[in-house]
């Protein structure tokens, strides 16, 4: 069973300047010393995202093309079915039958929900008389910024990773300091799955430093 336990930006796994303990709460041995971002690597991370967007690589592609990137990411979790529920009930404490077949089924299945989504992206065209038509056209926002709870970490990510992503927008993610661990390890299910660099970035930490530096940023939409 693997364990991520640096920062996910820009596509590549960095370390923080300090670290905080991640417990089992069943016997409360430690199972990793996890990075802690600063305020200048939430910086960097909502930098990375917006200069992802700005440059195209991911809300100029098709909905189509997005919409396979998530199905890749499904697939890949599936494949790593075991990894991924014995990660969460190790790091939440609830039983592996919840974690197998509530929490990753359901991650699997949010992310087939919103790639099966692409064909309503697109706009309307609504005819308004005397040969004129009426149009509307669904634009990404630019960077999300996500912060998640304790309680579900992979399912409550991923519902809100895939519709922002679905939709053309990049992404920080900051997960909850007690449990980060299946978030952390999306960033490399992500990279598998063909998602470009910047387009996704977790940063982990305390609320008061890493969730007050992203949503006080000007660049999070």
């Amino acid at each position: 069973m693997k364990i991520r336990d640096q920062l996910y930006i820009n596509g590549k796994w960095v370390s923080g300047s300090k670290t905080f303990k991640v417990f089992n709460p069943a016997d409360g041995e430690v199972l990793a010393e996890v990075a802690a971002a600063n305020s200048g690597q939430v910086n960097d991370a909502v930098n990375s995202a917006q200069k992802a967007f700005q440059s195209g690589v991911w809300s100029n592609l098709l909905p189509k093309a997005r919409a396979a990137v998530l199905r890749k990411a499904a697939e890949i979790i599936e494949a790593r079915t075991e990894e991924f529920a014995m990660l969460e009930t190790l790091n939440v404490g609830k039983p592996i039958k919840e974690s197998r077949y509530i929490d990753v089924a359901s991650m699997i299945d949010t992310l087939t929900f919103y790639a099966g989504i692409s064909d309503v992206l697109d706009g309307t065209h609504v005819p308004v008389g005397d040969g004129m038509i009426d149009f509307t056209r669904r634009e990404p926002l630019g960077v999300v910024g996500l912060i998640t709870p304790w309680n579900f970490p992979g399912v409550l990510a991923i519902r809100k990773l895939a519709p922002a992503l679905m939709a053309g927008n990049t992404a920080v993610i900051k997960p909850a300091s007690l449990t980060p661990l299946t978030t952390l390890l999306l960033g490399e299910v992500f990279e598998e799955a063909g998602l470009p660099a910047g387009v996704l970035n977790i940063v982990a930490g305390s609320g008061s430093v890493v969730g007050d530096a992203l949503m006080k940023h000007p660049a999070v939409r």
